[in-house]
């Protein structure tokens, strides 16, 4: 705020204190002469009254206690510490450390200015403990501000108050005003007055003013109080103001309540923005996670990746790296196989007869699938004489006795890449292979009687009827060979 006229005053219409009630502490001074028993009980003043209260109040109850007291000044600036306390005190106490330091010799002359022992003096002292206080170097021209009409604070009568009440504190307020320092406004005469009490009423009231007639160049402070007290008890009488108060109260009410409820909203929608983006920060966090960033500013290698904060996950797991790896120094005889560069000796290399697993190949076998088929022994010529399973015997062979032959045919092996069921194991499928169809006992039989007849058929006959029995035990279709010997 550059310019006094938008600053706010020290203290404005409404009191902060009342003089019925209980005030603060109180300093009870007495006098340096032994023969005057009089006891002044000074109100300690903290700031926590405006400065109203201390211009208005204290300071004059200072000055009558020390002069009943019969303090001479110098006494007077030591005691008037006593009933400061709080900030003020330490206004004071700065105000006589700048301006009224104690002669380091008592018996040596003292500045005029820095006297103690002064009237002007003291009243110089209190004049700057005000500025100090307040933070200004004119405070009477900025509570004159507040008074007159115009400005950004003014001066307003409250719709209950009587005229006279208000008459009262117009003119308190004018002479606490006038307690505080001179600034470069001079004080307001009696016309100046009466136009700023005048400004101080309603504009209705003041609007009835004017239709009256009235002047104000011929008009008092008193007389224009009089005016406005009549209108004031015609309206409550009527009722008029009364309702006129009842309607600024609930307007004051709407307000704060629409004020109330508009910061209720705010608070809402804020709170609920709030919500969103953290909800959209965590998302991106989780689904980030996993990521790495990369910053593009900079170039990175690739022994650099690890080693930067921006690579590790943020999983709330500890990666701890492994240690780096000491390689130990080789003493001894290298291998000769792997060259004089190998860190081991022959007597541990892999390659060393001594070192390998005899039952490697052994092992290896375990898991291959075999076909458990019974082969003859080699011939004199080094040939198997037939590599197929036995021929069937001569007794009838049952197709129950089939079928466990060909189980016995496959097993099952254990293979880690195949897809395991629910015992663990995979299972080989087998071949389906064809059937030999048996040939009956009776046949083959009568047949072998029939050969070892004696009837002489010739060669002829005796190889066709082999050739039909070997067509009947390799399973051919009856419709397709012509069966001349089928002997029922």
């Amino acid at each position: 705020m550059a310019s006094i006229y938008e600053r706010p005053p020290f203290y404005k219409g409404e009191r902060k204190w009342d003089d019925n009630e209980t005030l603060s502490e109180v300093y009870k001074l007495r006098s340096n002469n032994p023969k005057n028993k009089s006891l002044v009980e000074i109100h300690k003043d903290n700031g926590g009254y405006s400065i109203e209260f201390t211009v208005d109040r204290m300071i004059p109850e200072f000055n009558q206690g020390a002069e009943k007291c019969e303090l001479t000044w110098v006494d007077s600036f030591t005691e008037f510490e006593n009933v400061l306390q709080g900030q003020h005190r330490t206004a004071w106490k700065q105000v006589l450390h700048e301006h009224f330091p104690e002669p380091v010799d008592a018996t040596g002359p003292v500045p005029s200015e820095q006297n103690r022992n002064s009237d002007e003096n003291f009243r110089r002292a209190i004049s700057l403990f005000l500025q100090r206080t307040l933070n200004e170097k004119k405070p009477r021209d900025r509570q004159y501000i507040y008074l007159q009409p115009g400005g950004d604070y003014t001066f307003q009568k409250a719709m209950m108050t009587k005229p006279f009440d208000h008459l009262r504190r117009f003119e308190e307020m004018l002479r606490s005003a006038e307690a505080l320092p001179a600034g470069d406004m001079p004080g307001p005469n009696d016309a100046l007055q009466v136009e700023w009490f005048y400004m101080s009423f309603h504009q209705e009231d003041r609007n009835r003013y004017l239709e009256s007639g009235r002047r104000l160049c011929d008009e008092t402070l008193a007389t224009v109080s009089e005016y406005f007290d009549a209108i004031y008890n015609s309206q409550m009488a009527d009722g008029s103001l009364t309702k006129k108060r009842e309607k600024q109260i609930e307007f004051r009410a709407k307000r704060k309540l629409r004020h109330d409820m508009a910061k209720r909203y705010n608070d809402k929608i804020r709170h609920f923005a709030n919500q969103r983006y953290g909800r959209e920060e965590r998302h991106k966090e989780r689904g980030n996670s996993h990521r790495r960033v990369f910053d593009k500013s900079r170039s990175y290698r690739r022994d650099d990746r690890d080693k930067s904060r921006h690579f590790k996950r943020d999983d709330g797991r500890n990666h701890k790296a492994p240690p780096k790896r000491e390689d130990k120094v080789f003493e001894g005889t290298p291998c000769h196989i792997h060259g004089p560069k190998s860190q081991h000796s022959f007597d541990k290399c892999f390659k060393n007869p001594k070192n390998q697993d005899k039952n490697f190949h052994d092992k290896k076998r375990n898991h291959e699938a075999h076909h458990n088929d019974e082969q003859e022994p080699e011939d004199d010529e080094g040939s198997y004489s037939s590599r197929a399973s036995p021929p069937a015997s001569d007794s009838a062979v049952s197709s129950s006795a089939v079928e466990e032959q060909e189980e016995e045919q496959y097993h099952v092996h254990f293979d880690k890449n195949a897809k395991r069921g629910s015992f663990g194991m995979a299972h080989v499928p087998r071949k389906r292979k064809s059937v030999k169809t048996p040939v009956s006992t009776t046949l083959k039989r009568k047949a072998k009687t029939f050969l070892d007849d004696d009837l002489d058929f010739g060669n002829d006959l005796k190889d066709s009827v082999l050739m039909g029995l070997d067509s009947l035990i390799a399973g051919d279709d009856a419709d397709d060979v012509t069966n001349q010997f089928d002997f029922k």
